[in-house]
C-alpha cells in the first residue's frame, strides 16, 4: 500500500488537500482513494442516532454535530484506542493508493508510520481559518483530536517518522504547488 496521509487544525485543508491529491494524480494516471479515520465513526453514529451520513460530513453541518461525535469517539477510544484505526486498514486493499485526511491522534500517526506511510502537517493561519467558517469552541478546539498533534512541530513531527509542514495561507493554486511535487517525488515511478 502506498500511504499519504495529513494532520492538522480544523478548517486548515486536510481534506481540500487530499482531494487534490486524489485530483492530480488521476491526471497522471495514478488512482488515489480518499479515507478519514473518522469514516466509521460517522457511520456507527449515524446508524446509533439515525442523522443522515451526509449531515455529518457536510461542511454547512458538520460543525454543529462534531461535539457529540467526539463524545462519542472518545467513549469507543477508551475500549479500544485503536479501534478507528483497525477499522480503517482491514478496508485498504494492499495494492491501493490512499490519502488519509484527518490524522488527529498519535495512535493513528503510529499506524502511518508503521506501514511506511508519509505523514504532513497543514498549517494555517487562524485568521485565514476564520475566513473559512473556523470559529473558536473550547470543547473542541481544547479536545486532544484538536491538541495532541496540532500543537506538534515541525520539528517533533519529523523526529518522530512525520515528512514535514506545509503552509496553506493562500490559494488553492499554492497548496496544489506545493502538493503535486510530493506526488512526483514519492508516487510517480519511471516508466520504460
Amino acid at each position: 500500500m502506498n500511504l499519504l496521509s495529513f494532520c492538522g487544525a480544523r478548517r486548515s485543508g486536510k481534506t481540500i488537500s487530499a482531494n487534490i491529491i486524489v485530483e492530480s494524480a488521476a491526471e497522471m494516471g495514478i488512482y488515489f482513494r480518499k479515507v478519514s479515520f473518522a469514516d466509521t465513526l460517522r457511520q456507527e453514529f449515524s446508524k446509533q442516532t439515525g442523522i443522515a451520513i451526509e449531515l455529518l460530513t457536510s461542511n454547512l453541518h458538520k460543525e454543529e454535530f462534531r461535539p457529540r461525535l467526539i463524545e462519542w469517539g472518545d467513549k469507543a477510544r477508551k475500549e479500544n484506542p485503536f479501534v478507528f484505526v483497525n477499522k480503517l486498514f482491514e478496508s485498504i486493499d494492499p495494492q491501493e493508493n490512499i490519502v488519509i485526511d484527518d490524522v488527529r491522534y498519535l495512535e493513528e500517526f503510529t499506524s502511518i508510520i508503521t506501514n511506511k506511510g508519509l505523514l504532513y502537517k497543514i498549517e494555517t493561519l487562524d485568521t485565514i481559518r476564520v475566513s473559512r467558517g473556523w470559529k473558536y469552541d473550547s470543547y473542541v478546539d481544547e479536545h486532544p483530536s484538536e491538541t495532541e498533534l496540532g500543537t506538534m512541530s515541525g520539528d517533533t513531527l519529523r523526529i518522530l517518522g512525520g515528512k514535514d509542514v506545509i503552509y496553506n495561507n493562500k490559494s488553492i493554486m499554492s497548496l496544489q504547488k506545493e502538493l503535486v511535487p510530493i506526488l512526483k517525488k514519492y508516487f510517480v515511478r519511471v516508466r520504460l
